[in-house]
């Protein structure tokens, strides 16, 4: 599958017209406003999530982080005119019940917002932001200079990881194979103040058709029963799809290149089988790459189920490989 998209920014291309351009452009102005009233909203697991709204399952919102962050109904009186208005014209409000409700959820990192799914996020095509996303833009940041020519963001999601690296590159690419995930991230992109970016659709690394300075990844790494696109990482306990992403991205860094990967590790009596995968697909590989245990234990909900009965604990980790020079 591939095909790009007709979301692709900057100085040479604007190809958005008739009602998603005006609804886009509602949505930015609609974050924009937040921004300005200081809006703030941390977004945390599903599971976290869940538990918070259950304690009050009959909870209206009440201000604006209740309305955008935790995405409880709302009656029209709870926000100010304006502000849904903007929403109205987004195509971001729908009914629940007796009452309104969110489209979309606002996530701040930084100074920077980024609207992504609203929850719960149970949908195949969901866009996904929760604390792993704060966590792998800690590791981008941590690893990637600046300077780069074209870095490329492969299932970029909400686009958090690339926005978050703007200022390292002179064009980012953000691909994806939900084309509703590339309409959020359009709008995080201009909610950035991005310019140089282009955001294109399809499967893994096909998107990209040129030579990159840098790929970054954050993809799907838990073995899911319901095979939804933003959580299914495959066999191996959710490794399959972070390695085949890895091995793609070999394909398409420069000589010197440099690739930044946040997954999920199971262990299995102490040992990590996504590095063990890593080592014994890299055995011949003309670079080198360091393995990094970021967090001895996250999703720690899933060994109850059957996928994950011989697992001991789920780990996050950030792979760093740098591609020989010829």
């Amino acid at each position: 599958m591939l095909r790009e998209s007709v979301l692709t920014s900057g100085p040479e291309s604007r190809h958005f017209t008739g009602v998603l351009e005006t609804q886009k452009c509602a949505l930015v102005e609609l974050g924009q406003t937040l921004k300005a009233s200081r809006y703030s909203f941390s977004a945390i697991t599903p599971e976290s999530h869940r538990r918070v709204f259950n304690r009050s399952p009959s909870r209206l919102a009440g201000n604006v982080r209740d309305v955008f962050g935790w995405n409880f109904p709302f009656r029209p009186e709870a926000l100010e005119s304006g502000l849904l208005a903007l929403m109205t014209a987004a195509g971001a409000v729908e009914i629940h019940g007796d009452f309104l409700k969110s489209k979309f959820r606002a996530a701040t990192l930084g100074d920077d917002l980024f609207f992504h799914s609203s929850f719960p996020t149970d949908h195949p095509d969901s866009v996904f932001f929760g604390p792993d996303t704060y966590r792998f833009v800690r590791f981008v940041r941590q690893h990637l200079p600046r300077g780069l020519g074209l870095l490329a963001d492969v299932g970029a999601g909400s686009g958090a990881g690339g926005l978050a690296l703007r200022q390292h590159s002179e064009r980012l690419l953000l691909t994806d194979i939900n084309p509703g995930a590339l309409q959020l991230a359009e709008v995080n992109a201009r909610l950035a103040g991005t310019q140089n970016y282009s955001c294109l659709e399809g499967t893994g690394l096909a998107p990209i058709l040129q030579p990159v300075d840098a790929v970054i990844l954050n993809p799907p790494f838990l073995m899911d029963e319901g095979k939804r696109a933003y959580r299914d990482g495959g066999d191996q306990w959710g490794s399959d799809l972070s390695f085949r992403l890895l091995l793609g991205s070999l394909e398409k860094v420069r000589p010197g290149g440099l690739i930044l990967l946040y997954t999920a590790s199971a262990v299995v009596d102490g040992v990590h089988i996504f590095r063990e995968l890593v080592r014994d697909g890299l055995k011949n590989f003309n670079g080198s790459w360091d393995f990094d245990e970021i967090d001895p234990d996250v999703f720690g909900e899933e060994l109850s189920t059957p996928a994950y009965k011989n697992v001991e604990r789920i780990s996050a980790v950030g792979l760093v490989v740098r591609a020989g020079r010829e």
